[in-house]
């Protein structure tokens, strides 16, 4: 579990099956910026997703973005 979907190479290495995040606050974002931020600063934004036979699951959850993230 972890804060934002950044990293999941890192947590793939370490032998992790499933990883679970958020922080992407795309379901509290309107057009244009929802699209933008999940462009350009996370590969997994909201849903279920395969990382080389890792599950990651990210909850958009809500509110505005602000990429705080490195």
């Amino acid at each position: 579990m972890h804060h934002g979907p950044v990293g999941a190479d890192y947590v793939k290495e370490a032998g992790t099956d499933l990883y679970i995040a958020g922080h992407t606050h795309r379901g509290g974002q309107v057009f244009p910026v929802k699209t933008i931020s999940c462009a350009f600063f996370y590969a997994y934004c909201g849903g279920i997703y395969d990382h080389q036979g890792m599950k990651v699951l990210v909850s958009q959850g809500i509110g505005t973005f602000s990429y705080q993230c490195v």
